[in-house]
């Protein structure tokens, strides 16, 4: 509204400065009433326009008590498609070993199939801590298909405590979402979440 008043003061024509402010006040009420009324509606009236209802299935995985490596949590899942199968490609934690120092939860990137895309069955670890650079887990996967292979990156850990030292890239061939043919380290330096796209843009 100050802009409004500006403008008018710099006008050729005469007016009134207390008519300026009568001017300005006016528009301010004007801007802020429409507002309110707008918010107001907005507020009283959302919930009619459509709900949200929380789906019977959630969430689609769970920590599975019967496997050991993914008793903590299971999440953040990227998904695929393998002929008429769905999958789930997620990060799945172990509980903290005792018997092991440092005392942590180790992370893998497991697989979990499906034939309609909501009940995943079949559940088993893809990436496991290998190499030296993911010897403290392996997190986060994005799956990307080209041609017959699947690419998986993943955040490799390679050091405890976790620093930008330590935290890179890593990639996993598959040709089935169940078993590793290769896998390599993508980043020297220190990075997460990488994917790539499934075609040249």
């Amino acid at each position: 509204m100050e802009t409004l008043y500006n403008f008018l003061s710099t006008k050729d024509f005469a007016i009134h400065p207390i008519l300026l402010k009568v001017l300005n006040r006016i528009c301010y009420l004007i801007f802020s009433y429409t507002s309110l009324r707008l918010k107001n509606y907005l507020i009283h009236n959302l919930n009619y326009m459509f709900t949200l209802n929380r789906f019977e299935y959630n969430p689609l995985l769970s920590p599975n008590k019967s496997h050991p490596w993914e008793t903590y949590a299971a999440f953040n899942g990227c998904p695929a498609k393998l002929g008429k199968k769905r999958f789930l490609i997620y990060r799945a934690m172990s509980e903290p070993d005792a018997f092991r120092e440092p005392h942590m939860s180790m992370s893998v990137v497991a697989s979990a199939s499906s034939v309609d895309g909501i009940l995943y069955s079949d559940r088993s670890v893809l990436i496991a801590p290998k190499e030296e650079y993911d010897q403290y887990g392996c997190e986060d996967p994005r799956v990307t298909k080209l041609g017959d292979t699947y690419y998986v990156f993943y955040t490799a850990l390679g050091g405890y405590p976790f620093s930008k030292d330590n935290i890179k890239v890593a990639v996993a061939l598959t040709s089935d979402l169940k078993n590793v043919k290769e896998r390599h380290l993508v980043t020297p330096f220190n990075a997460k979440a990488m994917v790539m796209f499934p075609e040249k843009i």
